[in-house]
């Protein structure tokens, strides 16, 4: 959903799905948009100060102190509203 609203197009474009029938290169084309979301979820982090290597599950083994007073909730919907997130 994240991908296909932000390149405007149906979900079934970013797929290139006609009649249910989807051409070759529809999971390098998800996989390119998934990696292009990521990388700007990570510039988003670290604009905001937040070290996104203490992320990394290996980071706990290499002495990062992790904060007591911030959270990075993942895996919600992309429709989630602040008002869902509130309740």
């Amino acid at each position: 959903d994240n991908l296909s609203d932000r390149l405007g197009v149906a979900k079934g474009d970013v797929l290139n799905v006609k009649d249910g029938i989807s051409s070759g290169n529809a999971a390098v084309r998800l996989a390119l948009g998934e990696t292009h979301i990521i990388s700007e979820n990570i510039a988003f982090f670290e604009s905001h100060g937040v070290d996104v290597k203490a992320l990394e599950s290996s980071s706990a083994d290499k002495g990062v102190i992790r904060s007591k007073t911030m959270i990075l909730v993942k895996n919600l919907p992309y429709d989630t509203s602040l008002e869902d997130l509130t309740k």
